[in-house]
């Protein structure tokens, strides 16, 4: 992965905000246990992470890293739909936008699906409008699919399934959310 330098904060672009706001709100929620602890590497190795925050938060001194055999072992706890997410989105990125902010977003919006809320909430964000608005910037041509205008954790596990039905992805563990129904019907072909 090439490195990206850091915006300058009186130039962040709303997409880099946007961004910022994901990594921020995935990170604080597997850091409180609302989402899967492997969530926090957000799929990336730690260079990849570290890559990552200083783009996002260059006000940031260096970051302490954690020893590397205890970071590959969180790491490895990553449930598989999270790589397989992450190769979606990105065989469906957008041309024009950065490749180093997209291969970031395709990890955060990932990490985040494993959660058992509304994705915009375990993104961290204040409705899905934003999630729409942070897609369609890095993710277009994946925007596009959801002609049904679906939910977009639902159309990720959806696709997904399409695109890999060997791979047997699981619904993601939204069974306590009260649109679970609407979201994942029992004809929606995915693994339990």
């Amino acid at each position: 992965m090439m490195a990206t330098s850091a915006p300058s904060p009186a130039a962040v672009p709303a997409s880099t905000a946007l961004l910022r706001r994901c990594v921020s709100g995935v990170m604080r929620h597997a850091e409180s246990g609302e989402l899967p602890l492997y969530t926090w590497t957000l799929g990336l190795a730690q260079e990849d992470l570290c890559q990552l925050l200083a783009y996002c938060f260059p006000e940031l001194d260096a970051l302490e890293r954690l020893p590397e055999a205890q970071y590959e072992t969180i790491l490895r706890t990553a449930a598989p739909q999270l790589h397989q997410l992450v190769q979606l989105l990105l065989s469906l990125r957008s041309p024009d936008a950065d490749a180093s902010a997209t291969y970031w977003a395709a990890h955060v919006v990932s990490a985040a699906a494993s959660g058992s809320r509304h994705l915009w909430q375990d993104l961290g964000l204040g409705a899905r409008d934003d999630v729409t608005a942070l897609l369609q910037h890095f993710f277009a041509p994946f925007c596009a699919r959801n002609t049904a205008q679906l939910k977009w954790k639902r159309f990720m596990f959806q696709q997904l399934a399409l695109e890999q039905p060997s791979a047997a992805p699981h619904k993601p563990d939204c069974t306590q959310c009260e649109q679970h129904a609407v979201c994942f019907p029992p004809a929606l072909t995915l693994a339990p």
